[in-house]
């Protein structure tokens, strides 16, 4: 007895809601805006997905910047979508944004590298930006190319 209204929504889910789908990023572009409304469950609640290639050099991804509004983890896996995570990356501590999230690591050259980016606590929704830096390796990054030293010479 009595008057109710119902009404049927149409949600529709991120292009890069499952890891098949991701969205590519290039090292040393614009930040990536993205969101995880209404994301669904792949790896971790309410996540996206996100790629890039590898370029043999040391890289960071990083959400440190105004447009994340929530607080965003990601989880970088090593070479597709199954294959073995590199481990969960939270708040960024070198970042005045409290939102932030950054993982610096060495790449493999032409290995992809899937970023999945969830939310920081379970059920909240929200934008945020992503981006992938590359730097350069020192000229000595490794034994074989090590700089010589001399005795008694100038300090380095």
């Amino acid at each position: 007895v009595g008057q109710f209204a119902i009404a049927a929504m149409d949600y529709v889910n991120p292009s890069n809601d499952n890891c098949a789908q991701a969205d590519a990023l290039a090292i040393n572009g614009e930040p990536v805006v993205g969101s995880t409304v209404n994301a669904t469950y792949q790896f971790r609640a309410d996540d996206v997905a996100y790629t890039f290639v590898g370029n043999g050099r040391t890289v960071k991804i990083s959400t440190c910047f105004d447009e994340t509004e929530v607080a965003h983890n990601f989880l970088v896996r090593n070479g597709g979508c199954n294959s073995r995570s590199l481990g969960d990356f939270a708040i960024d501590q070198d970042c005045a944004n409290p939102n932030a999230a950054a993982f610096t690591f060495d790449t493999v050259s032409g290995r992809t590298y899937p970023v999945i980016v969830y939310a920081r606590a379970a059920g909240i929704e929200g934008q945020f930006a992503l981006r992938v830096v590359d730097y350069v390796n020192p000229s000595n990054d490794n034994c074989a190319q090590a700089d010589a030293l001399a005795i008694n010479g100038d300090p380095v």
